[in-house]
C-alpha cells in the first residue's frame, strides 16, 4: 500500500451538499497519485505526481494527467504499476487499466468481479495477478451453445482447469422477464465469470484460466 495518504478538503458545493469534495494523495516510494474528487460518479482529475508534490487541487509542477475513459478512480498501485478502475461497473464486472508511473505508458487493461482483484506481485518489468475476471464473449453461449463453446475453449482456455458455465438459468431467467424479447435476448452475447491468472511480461499480457467456478450471465 502507500506510504501515507493525504486528504485535503475542498469547500462544499452548494448544489450538491450531500458530496465531500475532497483531494487525496496516495504517496509510493518514487511518486504520487492525485485524485481530486468532488462526490460525482468518477473522479474530476487523476495524476501522477512528483512523491513529494503538495496535495491540492491544482495542478502541481510535474504532474501528469491520466486521460483515460477506464480510469474513474485510483485503484492501487504496486512497484510502478499504477491501477485505475472505471467509474461504473460494465456487464457486472468493473473495468480496470494499468499505467506505468514512471513512462506514463498505458500497460493494458481488462475487467474484474466483486470489489477488488485478489493478489499483485511485481517483478522487474512484469507483473503477475489473480482476478476474478469478467469477459464479455462475441457469441452467445446459450444460442451457439457449440461454436461459441469452440471459441471460448480457444480464446480463453476453459473446458481444462475449470469447466465452460451452463448460460441456461441466466438466458431463461431474463426471457421470464421479458417475453416479448425473447429472440433478441438468446442471441446477446454471453459474459463470462472465471478465476484468471494474468501475467504481463512488460510488453504482453497472457491470461489462463485458474481452478473455480465458473458463470454466465446475460450482459447489462
Amino acid at each position: 500500500g502507500p506510504i501515507t495518504i493525504d486528504t485535503e478538503p475542498l469547500p462544499a458545493d452548494k448544489a450538491n451538499p450531500d458530496a465531500q469534495p475532497q483531494v487525496n494523495c496516495y504517496r509510493f516510494p518514487g511518486f504520487m497519485v492525485k485524485e481530486v474528487d468532488l462526490g460525482e460518479k468518477g473522479a474530476e482529475r487523476l495524476a501522477i505526481a512528483p512523491q513529494n508534490a503538495a496535495c491540492k487541487r491544482a495542478a502541481a509542477k510535474d504532474e501528469k494527467k491520466v486521460q483515460d475513459d477506464l480510469a474513474g478512480y485510483f485503484l492501487g498501485a504496486k512497484a510502478n504499476f499504477v491501477f485505475f478502475q472505471a467509474s461504473d461497473g460494465w456487464n457486472g464486472g468493473m473495468p480496470f487499466v494499468v499505467y506505468d508511473a514512471k513512462t506514463m505508458k498505458r500497460l493494458f487493461e481488462d475487467s474484474f468481479e466483486g470489489e477488488d482483484v485478489n493478489s499483485v506481485e511485481a517483478r522487474g518489468a512484469g507483473l503477475t495477478m489473480t482476478f476474478r475476471r469478467s469477459y464479455s464473449a462475441d457469441c452467445s453461449l446459450y444460442l451457439d451453445g457449440e461454436s461459441c463453446a469452440a471459441r471460448l475453449r480457444q480464446t480463453l482456455g476453459l473446458g481444462g482447469v475449470a469447466k465452460l458455465p451452463d448460460c441456461g438459468p441466466a438466458y431463461e431467467a431474463e426471457k421470464k422477464r421479458t417475453p416479448d424479447y425473447a429472440k433478441e435476448i438468446e442471441q446477446l452475447p454471453s459474459v463470462i465469470g472465471y478465476e484468471a491468472e494474468l501475467k504481463f511480461d512488460g510488453s504482453k499480457v497472457t491470461i489462463s484460466p485458474l481452478a473455480g467456478d465458473t458463470s454466465c450471465q446475460v450482459p447489462s
